[in-house]
């Protein structure tokens, strides 16, 4: 059981009193030291959201394994181009496909096809936008969002636009790295929702979420086809066999930030991990091979 968060402070200084000069060097550090990122970090989930997406659009029967959609680099709504990370286009594309690739285009229209509606009802399933419950202080909700949110928040309807950004885990959703992890366990175990503790006597029992074993089936092997033979084959670099998504949020601040949560081995799971870095850049040149060795690591020992 493993959270790690960085930047770090030297905690020695608390321990034995500290000074004014001390704390104020900390506390007003922009990095924030001591914001835990791996439960109070928030950040758009970015294309690691697109197994969520898959699970609820084909539980939904929005979609089947068969279903095509076309990227021809973008989706044009109204005067605004919504574009696919490949400007080219991937053709096109069923939800197997769609994972492996990371196409946006394919979850832009799978997306508009569900409505918002029937995403939160889901989002709601693997209660996101709430604590995962983790016998820890200081955790986050994240954001879920949805119309009712966004007019309490901002008096303004929900719009097409929003439900395009959503589907691509961008917009008005933010999850912790914790809550990322909670989803990718929830798919590498059958569908079963657990709550992460770190004191045994805090266990409790997981909660079926009710997935379709042969839907959920689908979504895994769009998860396998990512790391061996899609974005995230960097993961796969290290003698185990990993399925997983990469992700790569855009950030206000600066840098794009890098994703990448997986599970291993492929045909009997027994971790999930998941990397966020910050101004990473690239889901998958920076955080893919990073969970890659980690769950190498665990796995060998």
């Amino acid at each position: 059981l493993v959270l790690a968060s960085s930047p770090v402070y030297d905690n020695i200084t608390l321990t034995w009193g500290v000074s004014a000069r001390e704390w104020n060097s900390i506390i007003n550090n922009p990095d924030r030291p001591m914001l835990d990122r791996a439960i109070a970090g928030v950040y758009p989930p970015a294309s690691t959201f697109k197994a969520f997406m898959s699970i609820a659009s084909l539980e939904e029967n929005v979609i089947n394994e068969s279903s095509m959609f076309s990227c021809r680099g973008g989706l044009k709504m109204g005067s605004h181009l919504f574009k696919c990370w490949k400007h080219s286009g991937h053709g096109g594309l069923n939800v197997v496909g769609g994972l492996q690739h990371s196409c946006d285009v394919f979850f832009y229209q799978v997306g508009l096809k569900a409505g918002i509606e029937r995403l939160v009802k889901w989002a709601r399933k693997f209660h996101l936008g709430e604590p995962t419950g983790i016998d820890l202080p200081g955790e986050r909700a994240g954001i879920l969002a949805g119309p009712d949110w966004k007019e309490r928040r901002f008096k303004t309807q929900w719009l097409n636009g929003d439900t395009v950004n959503y589907s691509i885990g961008q917009g008005y959703v933010l999850m912790t790295p914790l809550q990322i992890a909670r989803v990718y366990a929830a798919i590498a175990n059958g569908g079963k929702l657990v709550t992460p503790h770190l004191n045994i006597k805090n266990f409790k029992r997981p909660e079926e979420i009710g997935i379709n074993p042969e839907k959920l089936a689908i979504v895994q092997k769009g998860l396998e086809y990512v790391v061996s033979r899609g974005t995230g084959s960097r993961a796969g670099r290290f003698g185990v066999s990993i399925a997983g998504k990469t992700g790569t949020a855009q950030n206000s601040h600066g840098p794009d930030h890098a994703l990448f949560a997986g599970y291993a081995p492929v045909e009997s799971p027994k971790y999930v991990a998941v990397a966020v870095v910050e101004a990473g850049r690239h889901g998958s040149s920076v955080a893919a091979p990073m969970v890659g060795q980690i769950l190498a690591h665990l796995l060998s020992h």
